[in-house]
């Protein structure tokens, strides 16, 4: 057992005090205890699956997507208690309801009904009419196409793999289209280790020498995380204002095309959530951003070659499952 020395403040203490007390009290218990509304903390906990599907069971309002602790207390005090309860509100009335705790509730009402409708009945919804180029118009020219994933570790700031899947487009009158509906074929993996010890001015060098080989390959990446660290390497390392507008101009968030287009019956817009409810599977099963972290801190520690293994399978199974949201974004079109 590794044990560390730890300071408790008179402020910590007193909640350290306060916290055993009530797990004591809890375990007297002979009920269950209900479910905590925000499961986004219980990342790594063995019973988060359990308490997942007790609450899709029961119609928690927790499952519904966009409303954390704050805004169930809310509707509780509206008389709305339940997933089904919320699609069946009129959300104008939700919303004058709400006008008392601020605009920004107000204003939020009717996304909340329409999303717990959407998922109550289980079927997506198209927001405004198909457009002509679709979600993903960058891809209507390319030859080819990156799939981009970080891991990183928040602690430290440190994002220590940029990870990358090369996706050649299709030959005309291939019968999946010009893109291949799973890239099982004709995709490489590509992982830049970032060692903090190597410098930023190396990884920078590893990142421009890799993009400058697909100079006309849209950079697809799931969530605002890629752009913001990629955009602000390039500034730090001196990229000129042109280098990084054309930086910008690849770069193609898959989550935000997403969520201006389609409303999902899902209970988080997260790339699991999505990507699990499209069907797809990551081929190390139970596997988080989390686990990924303690792979990464243990295999910095210890070393070990299948610690670096996994941490390079789950990279590549999130570059993969980004593409299957954008493969389904590109199906639904005309």
């Amino acid at each position: 057992m590794q044990r560390e020395r730890l300071t408790l403040s008179h402020g910590l203490q007193g909640q350290l005090d306060e916290a055993l007390s009530r797990l004591a009290s809890d375990l007297e218990r002979r009920d269950p205890l209900p479910l905590v509304a925000d499961r986004r903390k219980c990342v790594l906990c063995g019973w988060r699956g359990l308490c997942d599907r007790e609450a899709a069971q029961q119609g928690h309002l927790s499952e519904v997507s966009g409303i954390g602790g704050k805004r169930r207390e809310l509707l509780l005090e509206q008389g709305i208690a339940s997933l089904p309860q919320l699609a069946a509100t009129d959300p104008e009335r939700l919303a004058e309801a709400l006008a008392v705790h601020g605009d920004q509730h107000r204003d939020i009402a009717a996304e909340l009904v329409a999303q717990a409708r959407v998922q109550a009945s289980g079927r997506p919804e198209r927001l405004g009419p198909a457009a002509g180029d679709g979600p993903l118009p960058e891809l209507a020219t390319a030859p080819g196409l990156l799939l981009y994933d970080i891991e990183s570790d928040p602690d430290a700031r440190d994002d220590f793999l940029h990870g990358f899947v090369m996706l050649p487009g299709l030959p005309s009158g291939h019968p999946d289209g010009p893109w291949p509906r799973r890239p099982d074929a004709g995709w490489r993996y590509q992982p830049l280790l970032a060692m903090q010890e190597h410098g930023q001015a190396r990884l920078w060098s590893r990142l421009s020498r890799l993009l400058g080989r697909y100079p006309a390959w849209p950079l697809l990446h799931y969530g605002e995380t890629e752009a913001i660290a990629l955009l602000r390497l390039a500034r730090r390392q001196g990229a000129t204002e042109s280098e990084l507008q054309q930086l910008k101009a690849r770069l193609v968030d898959v989550h935000a095309r997403l969520r201006a287009h389609w409303r999902l019956p899902v209970n988080s817009y997260g790339l699991k959530a999505v990507a699990g409810w499209l069907g797809f599977r990551w081929s190390q099963p139970g596997v988080d951003g989390a686990r990924c972290l303690l792979w990464w801190r243990q295999w910095r520690r210890d070393g070990g070659v299948s610690r670096l293994r996994r941490i390079f399978t789950y990279n590549r199974d999130d570059n993969l499952a980004t593409w299957a949201v954008a493969r389904w974004l590109l199906d639904q079109e005309p």
